[in-house]
C-alpha cells in the first residue's frame, strides 16, 4: 500500500497529451486535507478521466448549462479547497454564483457511476478541475504560436521553445463532509477590490504560499470573464477565455493596452448594485457593455503599485487614469518573467496549484 496512485498516463490519455493532477491547497496548510492510503484502479480512474471530458465537451455547445467548462471546473476546483477539500459547497455564498450548473453536473456524474469506486467527491472535483487544466492548456498549445497568449496585440518577446503539457500525477483519499455535497460554512474569499497586501495575507499567510507562488496561480485567470450576475465584473482576463497558459501575465504588461481604472454601475443587479471598480483596455465601453480585457485591483498589484481604498477605487488619479504611471509593485519582476516564458510560468504554477 502506499499514500498515492501512480499511474502510467500514457494509458488513460490519448497520444502523448500529459497533464499534472494538482490538489488545490485549502486556507491553511492545517486545515488542507491531504491526500491518504486510498487505491483506485486504473480502470475507475480513466473512467472518471472519460467521463469529465464527455461532460465539458457536451457542454462546449451554445446554449448547454454550464457556460465555458474548462473555466468553470477549474474555479470549482479551487472553491472547494478553500477550508478543506471536502466536497462540500456552499452555493447561497455569493462567491460562489455561476457555479451551479456545473456543480450540479459533476455532483450527478458522480453519484452515478462513481461513488462505490474509492473515489471521494471530493477527488472527483479535483480531477474534474485538472482534467480542464489539461483541455484549456491543450487549447492553448493549439493556438497561433503554441501557446502564450495566442492572438493579443501584440506580445513581449515570448520564448520559442515547443509547448508542452505538465506529467500526471494522481493521488486519492480526500474526505468528504458529512452533508456533502452541501453545506452551510461560509469561507472568506479575497476581496477583488484590496491590494497586494490583502493578496499576500489571504494566500502567503493563510495557505503558506511564497509571493512567486502566489504570482504563478494567479495565471489562472487566463481562464474565464466577469459578468454582472456573477462576479459583478465585465469582461475577460485573456481571451479566449477558454485557454490557459500566460497570457494573463501578457496582457498586464502590455503596454498598448493602456489600462486604466473604471467604475462599474449595475444597479438592476440583484447581488451587485453598488458600484465596482476594475482596470479596462482603452478599446472597452463600458457604459455600452462592450468590454475590451479587463484586470481587477487584485490582478493589477501583481504589476503595479495600486492604492484603493475601502471602495476599491484607486487613490493616485494618474495611476488611475493609465497604468504607466503607477509606481511598480515587489512583484512586478515575477510578472515580466512569467510574460515571457510561458513554460516556466507552467512549471512554477504546478508547484503552485499542487
Amino acid at each position: 500500500m502506499t499514500n498515492s496512485v501512480w499511474i502510467n498516463p500514457v494509458l488513460l490519455l490519448p497520444s502523448i497529451l500529459l497533464l499534472a493532477l494538482f490538489s488545490p491547497r485549502g486556507v491553511s496548510s492545517q486545515q488542507q486535507q491531504q491526500p491518504g492510503n486510498v487505491l483506485v484502479s486504473e480502470a475507475d480512474q480513466a473512467a472518471a478521466i472519460d467521463a469529465v471530458q464527455q461532460l465539458i465537451t457536451d457542454n462546449n455547445a451554445p446554449g448547454s448549462p454550464i457556460r465555458n467548462p474548462l473555466a468553470k471546473l477549474v474555479r470549482l476546483s479551487f472553491h472547494d479547497c478553500l477550508g478543506s477539500c471536502d466536497g462540500c459547497l456552499n452555493l447561497d455564498n455569493l462567491d460562489n454564483l455561476g457555479l451551479e450548473p456545473a456543480y450540479n453536473e459533476i455532483n450527478d456524474l458522480y453519484d452515478s457511476n462513481f461513488r462505490a469506486t474509492g473515489i471521494s467527491r471530493a477527488d472527483f472535483i479535483a480531477l474534474a478541475g485538472v482534467v480542464a487544466v489539461r483541455e484549456a492548456s491543450l487549447q492553448a498549445c493549439l493556438m497561433p504560436g503554441g501557446g502564450g497568449g495566442g492572438q493579443m496585440p501584440p506580445p513581449p518577446p515570448a520564448t520559442t521553445e515547443p509547448c508542452t503539457e505538465p506529467v500526471l500525477e494522481i493521488r486519492y483519499g480526500r474526505k468528504d463532509c458529512a452533508t456533502s455535497p452541501n453545506t452551510t460554512r461560509v469561507v472568506e474569499f479575497p476581496n477583488p477590490h484590496s491590494d497586494l497586501d490583502h493578496v499576500m495575507e489571504v494566500f502567503r499567510d493563510g495557505m503558506g504560499m511564497t509571493e512567486r507562488q502566489v504570482v504563478a496561480l494567479m495565471g489562472a485567470h487566463s481562464l474565464g470573464s466577469g459578468t454582472p450576475d456573477n462576479s459583478g465584473f465585465l469582461g475577460p482576463w485573456a481571451p479566449p477565455a477558454s485557454s490557459l497558459d500566460n497570457g494573463f501575465y501578457m496582457q498586464l504588461v502590455n503596454l498598448n493596452n493602456r489600462w486604466g481604472q473604471e467604475t462599474l454601475m449595475f444597479p438592476e443587479s440583484p447581488v451587485h448594485p453598488d458600484p465596482r471598480f476594475q482596470w479596462n483596455t482603452a478599446d472597452a465601453n463600458i457604459t455600452a457593455r462592450m468590454p475590451g480585457r479587463m484586470m481587477l485591483n487584485t490582478d493589477m498589484c501583481l504589476f503595479k503599485h495600486v492604492q484603493p481604498d475601502a471602495s476599491g477605487m484607486e487613490t493616485v488619479a494618474a495611476c488611475r487614469e493609465d497604468f504607466e504611471r503607477c509606481n511598480s509593485s515587489r512583484t512586478a519582476s515575477i510578472v515580466l518573467e512569467y510574460a515571457n516564458d510561458n513554460e516556466l510560468w507552467k512549471q512554477d504554477f504546478a508547484v503552485a496549484y499542487q
